[in-house]
């Protein structure tokens, strides 16, 4: 493949990512369609799956980036990172953000249980204590899950203020 085709054949299959997550900011994914996807994209069906096998594929790729952008707040950069509160409040705005996408795939446990193992894996990486590490990323994932349920009615400082809390209070308890 020539490099202009191999551009070509990138940059449609962003293009199809991008107007597949354009369609998720006001439909749940199994309301979505192929045709959907394809038209929104502008283009038609076969050229869709020239790039994908079918709509699963592409809500893989996106869940999976999805729940690395979700966890990608726990490795900030900036000191005011360090911050529980302000991490939370960083997380909890991306789930606000992304509440439609989230809502629908909370109730498959396949889903959920690839959300424990990204927080898991961020939480390991600070707390460094597997049973504190897991009980952290059960409970954090509960209480985003009854949030999102709830359709994110609670304010997310609220929501950022109560993770912090049972942050520091774990913490506490840790170096006992």
């Amino acid at each position: 493949m020539h490099k202009r085709e191999y551009l070509a054949h990138h940059s449609m299959k962003q293009y199809i990512l991008t107007s597949y997550r354009e369609l998720l900011k006001t439909h749940a994914p199994d309301k979505i369609s192929v045709k959907q996807i394809a038209t929104h994209a502008g283009v038609n069906r076969s050229t869709f799956y020239l790039h994908f096998q079918d709509k699963y594929e592409v809500l893989q790729l996106i869940t999976e980036e999805k729940l690395a952008q979700l966890v990608s707040y726990y490795y900030g950069t900036n000191e005011s990172d360090d911050d529980p509160k302000n991490v939370t409040i960083q997380i909890c705005t991306h789930i606000y953000q992304n509440k439609t996408f989230y809502k629908e795939l909370c109730q498959d446990d396949a889903f959920k249980d690839r959300l424990f193992h990204y927080l898991y894996e961020a939480l390991f990486i600070h707390i460094q204590h597997e049973a504190i590490a897991t009980f952290t990323a059960y409970g954090t994932m509960g209480y985003f899950i009854e949030w999102i349920k709830q359709d994110c009615q609670k304010p997310i400082d609220m929501i950022a203020s109560d993770l912090a809390s049972i942050s520091n209070a774990q913490s506490v308890i840790s170096k006992m």
